[in-house]
C-alpha cells in the first residue's frame, strides 16, 4: 500500500497495520472517491489498495501456509480476507510484524503468522530451494518437445514480474529441454507459473509486447476447471478437494461430449496445478489444427455442453466467434507453486520445505 502527497508528490510504502491507522486518524477529512484503487483520499493525500504485485505473492504464501496447516492439523483450510480457518481456529497472515501495537491490531482477528521475518510472533518461511531443484533437473515429456516450435514461452516470478523467452525453443542445435533450461536458470527458483502459447508465432519473442506475427497454428487443448465456490477448503496436497470432484466430473462429462466429435481425440490429460485439468488433445491424428477449427470445437462445446470447458471465446464487431489468440496454457511437467503441484499426467506435489519460524 502506498501514501502518495499531492502538494510534495512524496510517496510512503504503508504496511495494513499503518494503512488503518491512517484512514482511522483521517476518518473527518476523507472524501467520497470512485476510485477502485484507492483505499482512502483527503484534500492533499492519496492511500493506494495493495498492488497487483504485492496480492499475487501474497496468494502463494496463503495457499502454501494454508496447505502447511492442514498438514499440521489434518483439517482443510479456508482463506479469507487474509484469515486462514481450520476448524474452529483462526490464524491472522500479516504483511509485516514491526511492532508489539502492529502484533496487537492483527491478533483481532486470529493467531497471527507473519509472511516476513520477524520475532515477535511466528512467521512462515516459504520454501523456494525445491522449485529451484525441480528446474535443474526439469525436462519436457517427449510427446510435447516436437510443438515447441515457434511457440512463446514466459514465465511469471514470485515478485508478480514476467520473465520471457530468450530464444526460439526450436529442435535444432540442443533439445528444446536444453534451451528452456538455459533461459530459466537465473530465476528458476523465484518462478511461481511457466506458460506457453497455444498459438504459432513468426517471431515468439515479440509476443512478450503481443506484437508477434500469428501463423494460425494452434495446438488443441482445453482447460477443465472445477466450479468457483466459497470457501475452497485446502488440503494438504495444496488442492481443494471439492474443486476437483466437480473438476473430475466435467472432465467424464468432456469424454462423454466429444464422441460426437469427429476426429477429436484425448491425448493427455494434466493435472492443471490448481483447480482441474489441462486437456491435451489431437484433431484426426494432429495435436495442431487452424484457427477455425479450433474456434468451431470450442464453440460446439460451449453451445452444447455448457460449463464443462473454460470459454476463451468471444464475438468480434462482425458477431462472428474468434478464440482468444493469445491464450496460454501451463508448460507440462512444470510447477504451480500456489499449491506445489506439477502439471503431470499423475499426481505429484513436491516435497516442499515451508515452515513456520517460532520467535526465540
Amino acid at each position: 500500500m502506498k501514501l502518495v502527497n499531492l502538494q510534495h508528490l512524496g510517496v510512503k510504502n504503508f504496511s495494513e497495520y499503518q494503512a488503518a491507522t491512517w484512514l482511522e486518524e483521517h476518518e473527518k477529512e476523507l472524501i467520497e472517491t470512485n476510485d477502485t484503487h484507492l483505499l482512502g483520499r483527503t484534500k492533499n493525500d492519496l492511500l493506494y489498495k495493495m498492488n497487483k504485485t504485492v496480492e499475487t505473492k501474497r496468494q502463494i504464501y496463503e495457499s502454501r501456509l494454508a496447505a502447511l496447516i492442514a498438514l499440521k492439523t489434518g483439517k482443510p483450510v479456508t482463506i479469507w480476507n487474509h484469515v486462514l480457518k481450520s476448524g474452529d481456529k483462526k490464524y491472522k497472515t500479516a504483511d509485516r510484524v514491526h511492532s508489539k501495537e502492529e502484533l496487537a491490531w492483527h491478533s483481532k482477528k486470529g493467531e497471527v503468522i507473519s509472511l516476513t521475518q520477524t520475532t515477535l510472533c511466528p512467521y512462515f518461511k516459504l520454501d523456494t530451494e525445491s522449485v529451484k531443484q525441480h528446474y535443474n533437473t526439469f525436462s519436457l515429456p517427449k510427446w510435447f518437445e516436437p510443438y515447441t516450435k515457434f511457440r512463446h514461452f514466459r514465465y511469471r516470478l514470485l515478485n508478480a514480474q514476467w520473465e520471457f523467452q530468450k530464444r526460439l525453443y526450436n529442435s535444432t542445435n540442443g533439445t528444446s529441454t536444453s534451451k528452456l533450461k538455459h533461459d530459466i536458470r537465473r530465476y528458476n527458483n523465484l518462478i511461481i507459473k511457466a506458460y506457453f502459447s497455444l498459438g504459432r508465432f513468426l517471431n515468439p519473442k515479440k509476443e512478450k509486447h503481443g506484437t508477434a506475427r500469428q501463423l494460425k497454428i494452434y495446438y488443441v487443448a482445453f482447460d477443465i476447471d472445477g466450479k468457483d465456490h466459497f470457501p475452497c477448503k485446502i488440503e494438504s496436497t495444496g488442492l481443494c478437494n471439492d474443486c476437483m470432484v466437480t473438476a473430475t466430473r466435467k472432465l467424464h462429462a468432456f469424454r462423454e461430449a466429444i464422441i460426437a466429435i469427429k476426429g477429436l481425440k484425448i491425448e493427455n490429460v494434466l493435472y492443471s496445478g490448481t483447480k482441474g485439468f489441462h486437456v491435451h488433445c489431437s484433431v484426426n491424428g494432429e495435436r495442431e489444427t487452424d484457427l477455425k477449427t479450433f474456434t468451431l470445437l470450442n464453440r460446439y462445446l460451449i453451445e452444447n455442453h455448457p460449463d464443462i470447458i473454460d470459454n476463451f471465446t468471444f464475438q468480434d464487431h462482425y458477431g462472428d466467434w474468434q478464440y482468444d489468440t493469445h491464450r496460454i496454457f501451463k508448460i507440462p511437467n512444470s510447477v504451480d507453486c500456489t499449491s506445489g503441484v506439477l502439471c503431470s499426467e499423475t499426481f505429484k506435489r513436491l516435497n516442499v520445505q515451508d515452515s513456520l519460524v517460532l520467535p526465540k
